[in-house]
């Protein structure tokens, strides 16, 4: 079995625990770490912050992942199974990158959107709503579709679909 990709850890330990799963299932067995918590408990520290609460009304604490420790061992466990390539061993290539940072004010169609999502967040922490009927994961997906869509104007789709454009020209 082969996996290839290009970003095995890109967002959070728990990548790094299912490729462990999928490729060293039987090694994860034998150390005794086959569950999450095990096998994160011997690499990863947690730490407890304040957070924005996903309504947007408050804060509430969070224990999160903060780094890795015991990354030789963890390292040793992984290149059983992996061969790892940074981009300065590959010499590839790589296109240079012109950053934009556009601020934009929400429209009222946002702001009526996060209103909406602050009042449903309210009513599922409060215990007043079914969670069969709202619960926050429907908070987190309306709130991704706003954060994502909702802001990019026709104009900013154009301008999007020609820098790309212009660049496929340049590497072709």
């Amino acid at each position: 079995m082969i996996f290839a990709t290009g970003t095995p850890i890109s967002n959070s330990m728990t990548e790094m625990f299912t490729i462990h799963r999928y490729l060293q299932y039987d090694r994860l067995q034998e150390m005794n770490m086959g569950h999450f918590d095990c096998w994160a408990s011997r690499f990863g520290e947690t730490a407890t912050v304040l957070e924005l609460a996903p309504e947007g009304t408050g804060y509430r604490p969070r224990t999160r992942f903060s780094k890795f420790f015991n990354l030789p061992e963890l390292m040793n466990l992984f290149k059983e199974v992996a061969d790892v390539k940074t981009a300065d061993q590959l010499n590839l290539p790589t296109p240079e990158v012109e950053y934009h940072t556009v601020a934009s004010k929400p429209t009222e169609h946002q702001k009526a959107m996060v209103k909406e999502l602050s009042e449903r967040a309210s009513k599922v922490h409060s215990g007043s709503v079914d969670p069969h009927i709202d619960n926050m994961l429907g908070h987190y997906d309306a709130g991704f579709t706003l954060r994502t869509y909702t802001h990019a104007t026709r104009q900013v789709q154009d301008q999007a679909a020609e820098t790309m454009g212009n660049f496929m020209i340049q590497i072709m």
